[in-house]
């Protein structure tokens, strides 16, 4: 899946008798990682998310 752009998001355990993988794709364009504001702790939580972005380098 991560060469088709999709990359893991999160993780539903124990539904319907079993686990699911929650997966995201970036569709709409770029994103520009350098306007969001975060508290401290979710800085390297965005930075993954961009590091992950086939686009996130611009």
């Amino acid at each position: 899946m991560k060469g088709l752009g999709y990359f893991c998001t999160g993780i539903l355990p124990a539904s319907s008798k079993c686990d699911y993988l929650i997966m995201q794709t970036m569709l709409y364009g770029t994103i520009d990682y350098n306007i969001f504001q975060t508290t401290p702790q979710f800085r390297e939580l965005l930075e993954a998310v961009r590091l992950l972005d086939p686009e996130g380098d611009l």
